[in-house]
């Protein structure tokens, strides 16, 4: 049975995931924005504004303390406890479909319309390798468990994996 319900965006919402440590939500939304709610009330205490297009993923860093977003008009590394935009990771040709940090934080993988994934320092915003070979754009991405290969997924109808050195 549903035991709350969150209330904020003004337009579709799509994703929300909870921090590592289950105290705190991220959510993203087609309204520019993406929330960061407390998981016990249900309350959005931060609103993550400076996108100008629909945010379409948002995701937080394995220790709870940043959240990436990914947006029509690029990604964005914030700050969870502030909402203050850290690092703003520009590079891609075309809109952006998804972002997330690598399994120790160091990295951003984003996916973009461009048909290519970029690898990020999650610490400077530097793009480290573009990963180019699909046919078409590019949904979703994530990094292996000891973060030294990529996978990505296109509209191409396919999934391939990349090594990220």
């Amino acid at each position: 049975h549903c035991i709350m319900t969150m209330s904020g965006h003004t337009r579709q919402v799509h994703t929300v995931a909870f921090s590592p440590d289950g105290r705190m939500l991220v959510s993203s939304s087609d309204d520019c924005s993406a929330r960061l709610w407390d998981a016990q009330t249900g309350k959005s205490d931060r609103i993550l504004l400076g996108h100008q297009g629909a945010v379409y993923s948002a995701a937080f860093d394995p220790g709870g303390l940043r959240v990436v977003t990914a947006s029509i008009d690029g990604a964005r590394i914030w700050n969870a406890i502030t909402g203050d935009c850290e690092i703003v990771l520009l590079g891609h040709t075309d809109w952006l479909r998804s972002a997330a940090f690598s399994p120790d934080g160091q990295m951003v993988v984003t996916t973009s319309g461009d048909c290519t994934a970029k690898v990020w320092s999650a610490m400077s915003g530097e793009c480290i390798r573009t990963l180019q070979g699909h046919d078409d754009w590019l949904r979703v991405a994530s990094f292996s468990p000891d973060a030294t290969l990529v996978v990505t997924a296109s509209k191409d109808g396919t999934a391939k994996i990349w090594s990220v050195s």
